[in-house]
């Protein structure tokens, strides 16, 4: 039997490994980063699955042949980053009116105004005296980040409703 965390170290690897893939050229047509993955991923032997990674880490290498050690191709920061510099991120502006602690009193969940339910997904502890205030919703590359009006710190949330 798998142990969770080995799935999700293998799983995160290949993932890296894809990433890695189209970083060094490799198009989608030859290379389907998240088919591959999920059959290594769903592979219940172990070293049948860590063969499959193996092999997706030669499809790097091959890609990278190619590619001078260090350099990074231009899809990766340089000019598109700083095209994209100046673009703002679209914020969402909400009231929260009420909150309540996860059954095991790790997380919460935010209720707003508007019947929307949001769950904390970062494992920061937090207080919260009162919970009718007002939040800006933020989207990154990870995901939602909600910043509570008058606070510093951002929690890390999903969409649950």
């Amino acid at each position: 039997m798998n142990h969770p965390t080995s799935v999700y170290f293998h799983t995160r690897t290949a993932l890296l490994i894809a990433i890695m893939a189209f970083a060094s050229g490799v198009s989608a047509k030859d290379f389907d980063a998240l088919q591959e993955i999920t059959i290594c991923a769903e592979m219940a032997d172990d070293s049948k699955r860590a063969a499959c990674y193996e092999a997706l880490g030669q499809v790097v290498l091959k890609a990278n042949q190619d590619t001078a050690a260090g350099d990074l191709p231009d899809s990766i920061g340089g000019s598109d980053f700083s095209e994209k510099a100046g673009i703002e991120v679209a914020t969402n502006r909400g009231l929260v009116t009420r909150c309540k602690k996860t059954l095991d009193k790790t997380q919460w969940f935010y209720f707003f105004e508007d019947g929307q339910v949001w769950k904390q997904v970062d494992r920061k502890k937090r207080r919260h005296k009162d919970c009718n205030f007002y939040v800006d919703i933020s989207e990154d590359a990870f995901g939602y980040i909600m910043a509570i009006e008058g606070k510093e710190r951002t929690i890390r949330i999903k969409r649950v409703r």
